[in-house]
Order: C-alpha cells, then structure tokens, then sequence
C-alpha cells in the first residue's frame, strides 16, 4: 500500500541532508614537502543556521587528513598529556602542552590534530607527523599573513580518534540517565543520555584546573548540582573521582 505521509517524511530527510551537505571546495595551498606534493583545501558547508569551515590535506598519494570538529579541540590545549596514553604523539613546539584554555572569542585555537588509526598505518602517521613538525607552520603563516584565515592552531599530532582521549562515564541524576563528559580540552559536560543531548547543570567547574586535575564541584545542592555521593555513582570503568580530584567549590 502507497504510504502518502512516510514518501513525504522520506523525500524531507533526504532534502534536508542534500542541504545539509552542500557546500563549496577551493584550493587554499599547493607546493610540495620532501618531493611529494602537498594540496591544502577548504571546505565550506552551509548549515541552517551557521556555516562550517573544515580542511582536507593531502600529502603525496597518502590518505588525505581532515581538519575539522571531530579531528580538533574546540577549546584549547589538552588539560594534560596523560590522556593519550601510549598513543604516539609529537608536539610542534615545546612550549604548547600541558596548559589549558578553554576561554571563548579567541580569534585562534590552540589544538591537538587526531590522526585516527583506522584512517591510515602508524608509518603513514609518522609521514604527516614529520610534515606538520616541519612545514605546517610556514604554510598557516603565509595563509594568515593578514587575517586569521585557518583558525585551528595546530600544537601537535595524535596517532588516536578524539574519543579515545574523553573520559566519558554514565550515571544518574535527577530521576534520568546522564552522561558526564570531560573532553580533551578540559571541558565538562553533563548532558541527557539521549539522541538530543540537552545539556545540563553538573555543579561541576567548566573546565579541569590544572595542575592537579582539578574538578570543583559546588557542594550547595539547592543549585541543582549533583551531590558528592551522585558523582561517586558515575563510571566510566573508573569512577569520576578514580580520574579526577574532585574538591569542594571556592
């Protein structure tokens, strides 16, 4: 039987992700590295109410790396270089680890690049990781020379997917199912464990404090906050106080 109402539903969702999904690609940067090309573009995509800009690199014939919302840290740096574990890392700079900034307006964001493993081999890793360390940043140079045109300041490169370096656990509060999320730039995120994700007031500082790994939790609980003894009940495979010091707020 021809269902009128779910055609219509369907030709929508498909609209809608034809939208979505358009957007406009052009070359920002071309020149070679060690004999192999190198091509740089951009990627604008138009959304219902902002626009996204992402990148997609290509050194030689390796897979091409993206530089985008799910490869980079929206904040700042990371709140500690322990999260990545033995996962292999270079950093540009020696001056640009360990620090955390999650202040917003900053015209350019410090930021990890992650090189997720299923994407390419740890020897392709080390070819992009030897670009970045040596080329990178005389190309962002030249392409920001008057305007902060890539707004991704790129401090180093992790062999890992982003996930890998969130420390995420599940607990409850108020009644509902939640998830506690601190994220590789130090901010904490207490949200519905749903397909809308509505954040939610934790009682938690926004961001680790560092050093120390530094969780402040407001003890007032007329605020709304989770209490002590429900922060103990989130896990993860370790509890939230396994990872962090949690101490009561200033």
């Amino acid at each position: 039987m021809y269902d009128s109402k779910a055609t219509l539903m369907a030709l929508s969702i498909l609209s809608f992700l034809g939208f979505s999904s358009c957007g406009n690609t052009k070359p920002v940067y071309s020149g070679e590295y060690n004999s192999k090309k190198v091509a740089l573009e951009s990627i604008e995509k138009k959304g219902a109410v902002t626009n996204t800009i992402s990148y997609r690199l290509q050194l030689g014939d390796l897979t091409p790396v993206m530089i985008d919302a799910q490869t980079t840290d929206l904040r700042g740096r990371p709140y500690s270089d322990s999260i990545f574990g033995s996962s292999p890392r270079h950093y540009l700079t020696h001056n640009d680890a360990y620090e955390n900034e999650t202040g917003n307006g900053q015209a350019v964001v410090p930021t990890m690049l992650y090189i997720p493993e299923k994407k390419m081999s740890k020897e392709d890793f080390e070819k992009y990781a030897a670009f970045f360390l040596n080329k990178w940043q005389e190309i962002v140079a030249g392409i920001n020379k008057d305007h902060p045109y890539i707004r991704q300041h790129i401090i180093g490169v992790v062999y890992g997917d982003k996930e890998n370096s969130t420390a995420r656990s599940t607990g409850e509060h108020s009644g509902k199912k939640k998830i506690l999320t601190v994220y590789p730039d130090g901010r904490v995120s207490l949200a519905d464990d749903d397909k809308w994700r509505q954040e939610n007031y934790s009682g938690l500082s926004q961001a680790v404090q560092m050093p120390g790994k530094i969780l402040y939790l407001d003890m007032n609980v007329q605020n709304g906050g989770l209490t002590r003894e429900a922060l103990g009940r989130f896990k993860g495979g370790k509890t939230v106080e396994d990872i962090f010091m949690v101490v009561p707020k200033p």
